[in-house]
């Protein structure tokens, strides 16, 4: 199970933050689906902030983040994408994050609290990102 590069566990009700915690020992593990884990809180992200080897992560669908929890995500320097759709966080939140450098893709599609405004500041701060609205 160490050699795992991918988990996807899209609309799994029963992931916690213990669960993503106990994942967080995998060191090659590269791409994490997260989509619909609506039980996931800030604690997960802590977790997740410590892989080093993370390029995708997808937390489209999750609503119990903050944007303390959010912030966490800096620490991921080989981020490459990184989904946010279908989340309820605001212009603020998207703005506050500094995404690391190697950012390829930013999806942020089906966010109702965002604004043509955010994805401009968004896109002047990462040209290099393609910012999927």
């Amino acid at each position: 199970m160490r050699e795992l590069e991918e988990i996807d566990l899209s609309l799994c009700d029963n992931v916690t933050d213990e669960g993503i915690k106990a994942i967080a020992t995998l060191p090659k593990l590269r791409t994490l689906v997260l989509s619909g884990c609506t039980q996931l809180t800030d604690s997960a992200l802590t977790h997740i902030s410590t892989f080093e080897t993370l390029e995708v992560l997808d937390l489209s669908w999750c609503s119990r983040f903050t944007r303390a929890g959010l912030e966490k995500i800096e620490a991921l320097s080989r981020l490459r994408v990184l989904s946010l759709a279908h989340t309820p966080y605001t212009d603020a939140d998207l703005l506050a994050i500094n995404l690391p450098e190697p950012i390829k893709l930013l999806d942020v599609r089906g966010m109702p609290r965002r604004s043509l405004d955010a994805i401009v500041k968004l896109r002047s701060r990462y040209p290099n990102c393609h910012i999927r609205q």
